[in-house]
């Protein structure tokens, strides 16, 4: 049998598995065919027909890949760079697999549009914290998004990279405190939501999180994305989940002292939502003459247009705030991305 090699497979979950424990061979092993290039098959231990049906058990055959499904494309994918792997072993190929590979052939276009991704969030477990042993639950999240970049005239039916790197970001920071605060038990205003996935996130770190967007079809989307995910936040104890319709221009809907913090990813790629963005933010932060110093944004953004991306720091500047850039040099990747890698910058505004 003969298979179209792929340099990369672009997940649409970040592996779903029972525990932490990254050193198990057959997680990490699933794990590096994310990244797989021919080069890593000689490094894998020797995939027997077992361990093959076992990867597919953590990954595109998993319950919960079977009971919200992502596309069939990628499952296909998976299953040929598990069978390149195998190949260049020279070991037998399990049954399943090749099931899996002979059952995607025959993909409908309309199957692409749209499905779930599933995400798996690292978080503390607050009912067993001793002392500087790091005691881990994994929260499992599961998004209902469009595949496509713009649907019915909106960006915000699917995840965006800056808002996988803003979660990132949190899991690393809520785990090992590398940062002077923490989200846990802050309220949170998301604003531009999307599919809400970084709110969930929040969520499940301990904040109160409000979802906003101000498209009535994303709105139905975050309604459905958290009605797939509360029961799983409120069993570790996880933070409130509320969501509302907000229009940036109609900002006197929100009373500017129910929020410690504001947060929003790829927002502002369009010139004309700096001012109503900037708005948003002198509201919540305090005005010019009665700054809140504790209160702060965090905004996150894929450059995919160095001028607007200026054009936004220079008008936040010109509102009175202030902004400093955080690093993400040493933020390891939790959620892997499908996106085309551009640069993400992570600002922290405050009075």
């Amino acid at each position: 049998m003969s298979l179209q090699s792929s340099s990369r497979i672009s997940p649409p979950f970040c592996c779903v598995y029972s525990d932490l424990n990254l050193e198990n061979s057959i997680m990490s092993v699933a794990l590096k065919l994310s990244e797989f290039s021919e080069t890593h098959a000689s490094k894998l231990p020797t995939l027997t027909p077992e361990i093959q049906n076992e990867i597919l058990n953590l990954s595109i055959s998993h319950p919960l890949s079977k009971s919200l499904p992502g596309p069939p494309s990628y499952s296909l994918l998976f299953a040929k760079t598990l069978y390149r792997v195998v190949e260049k072993q020279n070991v037998e190929v399990s049954d399943s697999l090749i099931e899996h590979i002979l059952s995607g052939i025959d993909i409908s276009k309309d199957s692409e549009k749209v499905g779930h991704k599933h995400y798996i969030v690292p978080v503390k477990n607050k009912e067993s914290l001793n002392g500087t042993i790091l005691n881990l639950l994994a929260i499992k999240i599961s998004i209902y998004e469009d595949f496509a970049l713009v649907t019915k005239g909106t960006t915000g039916l699917r995840t965006w990279g800056a808002a996988l790197r803003t979660g990132d970001w949190i899991i690393q920071n809520e785990l090992f405190n590398q940062i002077k605060f923490s989200f846990s038990g802050k309220k949170v205003l998301e604003l531009g939501s999307g599919t809400g996935m970084l709110g969930l996130v929040l969520a499940a770190v301990g904040s109160d999180i409000t979802l906003t967007d101000g498209d009535d079809g994303v709105m139905l989307r975050i309604q459905k994305n958290v009605e797939l995910n509360i029961k799983n936040i409120q069993k570790v104890n996880g933070g409130k989940v509320f969501y509302r319709k907000l229009v940036w221009e109609e900002m006197d809907s929100i009373s500017k002292e129910d929020f410690d913090i504001v947060i929003a990813a790829d927002v502002v790629y369009d010139p004309s939502a700096l001012s109503p963005f900037c708005n948003v933010l002198d509201r919540i932060l305090g005005s010019k003459s009665k700054p809140n110093s504790q209160k702060f944004a965090i905004l996150s953004s894929t450059i995919r247009n160095p001028e607007t991306y200026c054009s936004m720091k220079e008008l936040i500047m010109q509102y009175g705030m202030k902004f400093e850039v955080i690093d993400l040099s040493e933020t390891p990747t939790y959620f892997l991305q499908s996106d085309i890698q551009l640069p993400i910058e992570i600002l922290k505004i405050k009075k």
